[in-house]
């Protein structure tokens, strides 16, 4: 389990480290749309001095409105952490934050509307072979 905290004199500012959630079903990935129209991973910044998993959860819970059933670590980068995420799809009830939700195959990934920190995740989780 990761339980690492982030420091800061202010406990509750966001940090510049992002947890997301990947929720997969029979091979295809929940994808989130935005304010601005775009499909994005659901997730967030993690608060300062939050525990990683606590922020992936409370993530979640926030933008997804369903409580994380089990998690495993994908990768970590410097300011981004991918998790693979279950949760329970039947509950789902998005935030103000979000409009819609879809499950997407992999193949169509890039004919929607992506955010462009969202094409960059996706290349690089899934079609980059240097960072695996």
């Amino acid at each position: 389990m990761i339980s690492f905290k982030l420091f800061s004199e202010n406990r509750e500012s966001d940090s510049n480290i992002s947890n997301k959630g990947l929720v997969f079903k029979d091979g295809e990935l929940l994808l989130v749309k935005n304010l601005g129209n775009e499909y994005e991973l659901p997730g967030g910044h993690q608060k300062i001095g939050e525990l990683v998993i606590q922020g992936l959860k409370r993530e979640i819970k926030e933008e997804l409105g369903t409580d994380v059933i089990s998690y495993k670590l994908r990768k970590l980068t410097p300011t981004r952490n991918f998790f693979d995420v279950d949760v329970d799809l039947n509950k789902i009830k998005l935030s103000d934050e979000h409009t819609d939700y879809i499950m997407c195959p992999i193949n169509d990934y890039f004919k929607l509307n992506l955010s462009k920190k969202c094409k960059n995740d996706l290349k690089m989780l899934f079609f980059d072979k240097n960072s695996k």
